[in-house]
């Protein structure tokens, strides 16, 4: 096809493009499209296919001009695109034709459209940019503040006794509900099962130091006037009355900073300096990470400040339907179903899309939907740096890819790990500092969902997990305890044969128990009676009383890893249980 093309670069990324077919070859598209219909169409008095074409285009001429015409726009529209690498158009939107263009086969064919394409950015001024490098020395207090966040992580959370006062630092589950004048409930202000540390501020409140003294089942109505300086406004002046009843009242047992716990991290660890020793290791990788990754932003910023470009107005509206649907989908609606609800309430679509998700905020915000990045200023969250993996966030992960999570949120996780939302929020910033992309983030709403597959996912996310092994008995006696482990729990899931004794599994709350420490252990050439291993948490799979497999994986020692017959069963199981 003979056609030429012009380019015509217009306002916020979008260009016209009009195109010049050569009437030769008007005329041959017009007369294939006859032809085409001449052998199919059915005329009454004529046979199929015997049409003749001068009847055919006096009775559905300009139908036919309109195929010719729409066959002969694809057709240089792809020719013109496939070879085009500058000015090709977006996915977000089709090029849209200015106006219907005049069809005559004795003329060339002339038509417009105009579309969207790729912002073009010119980087041209570098006048007056500096970056600057903070510099961060990793101490003493910073590793003490590492260790005592360890040692929380490694803490026995245990119920207090009825009688017992709540007091500062007590995990408290408070009913609560704001009263009236006339002490009759505020309607939407009751919430049930909430969970917070005393002490930390966490509550909408700020009641902690009301609620110090109080028992389980206790009922207390607290008056708290609040002052001008308030942090949150709508509490800044006021005075609530609030009923709380006290539900359950836990205490957190801190296990000492010593050698004992660095053991209790990871068998790599013998001594506590050890342990501080990797914590100031990963501190300055961590550190050199985020220096580099702030003046990366810093230098983008002020790039973007004195280098400015049109985004695409397909674009934006591309991003805001995105947003419209992920808000859809925290609401657990349609995103058709959502806009019923915004209207009912007075308020529209767009006016959430602009207030509620605000694309650029000056001198706070820029978003750039094309590389996917925004530099914010604003609701920064600080991650503290992981440095080792808790195995309560580990536990979390691969309960997340065996049930193939969607849309879990804080609560569900809570409820379904049987710990607090406060230790679930805690796990999410692990996985947000490590990158493990199980994370959908809007806002300060985090949600757990598995879209990959689970070979994928977990090639991704080995490097990070950690054995979950934290010590290991072996006896001279079998004790037979109902949990299984290691290469026991392999040989359940496979073909393999047992080693001459099994391998049971026990949690730290079960070393009380069983009396573990206290047993005698094998001397150098005494047959062993069972290995007992201490495990950081223990998954039941399939309702089963056995160590689950990529846990297994996990804890398996290099010398059982060695052997031909293990590494083939590992396979089978992944296959039959877990891929």
């Amino acid at each position: 096809m003979k056609l030429t093309k012009e380019f015509t670069n217009l306002e916020k990324s979008a260009v016209k493009l009009t195109v010049t077919i050569a009437k030769k070859d008007v005329e041959e598209s017009y007369n294939s499209t006859v032809a085409k219909y001449v052998k199919s169409a059915q005329i009454p008095g004529f046979r199929k296919g015997h049409v003749p074409a001068a009847v055919l285009e006096r009775k559905f001429g300009e139908s036919l001009k309109a195929d010719a015409l729409s066959e002969l726009i694809d057709k240089s529209l792809n020719e013109i695109f496939e070879k085009e690498t500058e000015n090709r158009p977006l996915p977000y939107q089709q090029p849209v034709m200015d106006e219907m263009p005049e069809f005559d086969t004795k003329k060339d064919l002339v038509y417009s459209v105009t579309y969207d394409v790729f912002p073009k950015v010119s980087v041209k001024d570098f006048s007056g940019i500096t970056v600057k490098e903070p510099q961060v020395e990793i101490g003493d207090n910073e590793i003490q503040e590492e260790l005592k966040a360890i040692q929380l992580r490694n803490a026995m959370v245990m119920d207090k006794k009825d009688d017992e006062k709540v007091a500062k630092d007590d995990i408290v589950t408070i009913n609560y509900s704001e009263l009236d004048d006339n002490d009759k409930e505020i309607e939407g202000s009751k919430r049930q099962d909430f969970v917070f540390t005393v002490g930390s501020g966490e509550n909408i409140y700020k009641i902690d130091d009301e609620i110090i003294g109080m028992k389980k089942n206790e009922t207390k109505v607290i008056t708290k006037k609040y002052p001008k300086t308030e942090e949150d406004k709508e509490l800044a002046g006021t005075t609530k009355k609030i009923s709380v009843t006290v539900t359950a009242v836990k205490v957190r047992n801190l296990p000492e900073i010593d050698d004992d716990l660095a053991q209790d991290v990871s068998e790599k660890f013998k001594t506590l300096d050890d342990l501080k020793n990797d914590i100031k290791k990963n501190m300055e990788l961590a550190k050199n990470r985020r220096v580099a990754e702030m003046k990366s932003n810093s230098l983008l910023e002020q790039l973007i400040e004195k280098n400015s470009f049109d985004i695409p107005a397909s674009m934006l509206a591309a991003e805001l339907d995105g947003r419209w649907r992920m808000m859809a989908q925290q609401f657990q609606t349609s995103p058709e179903q959502l806009e019923k609800m915004i209207l009912a309430s007075g308020q529209t679509k767009e006016t959430m899309l602009n207030e509620g998700i605000p694309f650029i905020l000056e001198e706070k915000q820029v978003f750039l939907p094309f590389i996917g990045m925004l530099l914010s200023n604003k609701d920064d969250r600080r991650l503290v740096p992981v440095h080792t993996i808790s195995f309560l966030t580990q536990k979390l992960i691969l309960c997340a890819l065996y049930e193939k999570w969607n849309d879990m949120n804080v609560t569900k996780i809570a409820e379904k790990l049987g710990v607090t939302k406060m230790s679930v929020s805690r796990c999410l910033d692990e996985i947000e500092y490590l990158d493990i992309k199980i994370l959908d983030k809007s806002g300060k709403t985090r949600k757990v969902s598995v879209s990959e597959e689970i070979r994928v996912l977990w090639e991704e996310i080995k490097p990070v997990l950690r054995n979950p092994v934290i010590a290991r008995f072996q006896l001279a006696e079998d004790i037979r305890l109902d949990k299984k482990a290691g290469i026991s729990a392999l040989c359940e899931f496979s073909m393999l044969s047992d080693n001459v004794y099994p391998t049971y599994a026990v949690t730290k709350g079960d070393l009380k128990e069983t009396n573990i420490k206290k047993i005698r252990q094998i001397s150098i050439g005494e047959e062993i009676g069972c290995e007992v291993l201490e495990l950081g948490y223990f998954i039941e799979y399939n309702g089963k009383m056995v160590q689950d497999p990529l846990s297994v994986m996990l804890s398996l020692s290099a010398e059982d890893l060695e052997d031909e017959r293990v590494q083939i069963c590992i396979e089978e199981m992944m296959e039959r249980y877990v891929w």
